[in-house]
């Protein structure tokens, strides 16, 4: 009620003559300005205050230095926080500039990335990924199948982790392998590689960006930098570090190639599961949660069968060419329904291509074998009836995110509403 004063400057009058709630809206829940006094805990200071034998105007008098007191600290408390957002506004503004207005990570310092490197010192990540087989067998038979390509030629293992990817190389005969991973996982590697008796594999502990390598240019660069909605993380930014600063003309980037797809699915149990659940949670009405919990994509394995619509590609790249803004695409789309049912969420996957001679690909598609990636699930607030050959029409916009170089935004609009979405 009092920041909706403040902010519709009501006056004693008008605020009278209201007869029902206006202050309802979530936007009223931020002040106009900064007023510490709000987030005081009156209750707190008055049990204390009351311990001790005083009268009422000693009582007051205290209360008023105590709140004195506390107003300063709150409000050094406030100067201090926007001191600090200042600084990062400027860290982000610094990054922009000095990449031609682009945000990426290669100019994140060390000390701000260290959680992102840290979460792949753990052991489960690892596995994993490696027991995804559609994953690592595709990178292997990109290899293997194509030794009389790979034979004596240098590689370069961008995000190594244990350096299963390393070891295929050294398997088609490469005759020289630098890989680099920044996470103490390096340190696992270096036991295998010596463990399986390879000497070709040298590895380096450091971020790509910061590390000057051995060699100078390299005739391929293998990596596995796909996240979520293929863009999580934004590990492809090293990728074109390396490409850029590391391969030598005509070289080679293992993939080349990858798209990104969206669908339209419907599975009203999943979807129950996830928004309709909060509308009674033990007796609990909890539906106030839904607002937010839209906006995060769940991922998840999704069931082909609820698919109602043919897939749209959405974005498709070639990773010879591809720069910064690679996390930055819109489209109009149009989709297809297929069959009819209750449209519950929009889904996202992603195709990625070695094209070789011997060409290999793999999807991640809700109708293909799940590999670890899963699928992306942009869940809508209600579902929506859909009926066979009608034509789905929306917009779907992604942004790196501002805030995080490695998150994205993505806006999707259909059926007359916009829904945002946070992938952090």
């Amino acid at each position: 009620m009092v920041n909706y004063i403040r902010i519709k400057e009501v006056s004693a009058e008008d605020l009278r003559s209201v007869k029902t709630q206006l202050w309802s809206d979530d936007k009223y829940l931020k002040p106009k300005t900064f007023e510490p006094w709000l987030t005081f805990d009156f209750e707190e200071i008055i049990q204390l205050k009351q311990t001790n034998k005083t009268t009422p105007e000693q009582l007051v008098n205290s209360l008023l230095k105590e709140l004195k007191k506390k107003n300063m600290l709150l409000e050094q408390a406030h100067n201090d926080m926007e001191l600090m957002k200042a600084s990062y506004r400027r860290l982000v503004e610094e990054e922009t500039n000095e990449n031609n207005g682009i945000i990426s990570i290669s100019n994140i310092p060390l000390n701000v990335d260290k959680s992102y490197f840290n979460s792949y010192d753990h052991y489960g990540i690892h596995h994993e990924m490696l027991s995804d087989k559609i994953r690592t067998e595709s990178y292997r038979n990109a290899f293997l199948e194509n030794i009389n390509f790979i034979k004596g030629k240098s590689v370069l293992d961008v995000g190594c982790g244990t350096a299963i990817l390393s070891m295929f190389a050294y398997q088609a005969g490469a005759k020289e392998i630098v890989s680099i991973d920044n996470s103490d996982i390096i340190y696992n590697a270096m036991d295998i590689v010596r463990k399986n008796n390879i000497l070709n594999i040298k590895l380096i502990k450091g971020r790509l960006e910061n590390t000057e390598l051995p060699i100078e240019k390299f005739d391929i660069i293998v990596s596995e930098w796909m996240g979520y909605f293929l863009f999580f993380e934004g590990m492809l930014d090293s990728v074109i570090f390396a490409r850029d600063k590391y391969l030598k003309p005509g070289g080679t980037l293992l993939p080349n190639k990858c798209n990104i797809s969206l669908i339209g699915h419907g599975d009203v149990n999943f979807h129950n599961k996830y928004i309709k659940f909060w509308n009674d949670v033990y007796g609990y009405d909890m539906s106030s949660m839904i607002k937010e919990i839209l906006r995060e994509p769940i991922i998840e394995v999704m069931d082909s069968n609820c698919t109602l619509t043919e897939a749209v590609i959405i974005s498709e790249y070639d990773l010879n060419s591809v720069d910064l803004t690679y996390s930055n695409f819109a489209l109009n789309f149009k989709m297809k329904c297929i069959k009819s049912g209750c449209l519950t969420s929009f889904v996202g996957y992603f195709d990625i291509f070695f094209d070789l001679e011997c060409k290999v690909e793999f999807s991640t598609s809700p109708k293909n074998t799940p590999t670890h990636w899963k699928q992306v699930a942009f869940l809508l607030d209600k579902p929506v009836e859909v009926k066979f050959n009608d034509i789905i029409e929306g917009n779907i916009v992604c942004r790196r995110s501002k805030k995080c170089a490695r998150s994205l935004d993505i806006f999707i609009t259909a059926f007359n509403k916009e829904y945002k979405y946070f992938l952090d």
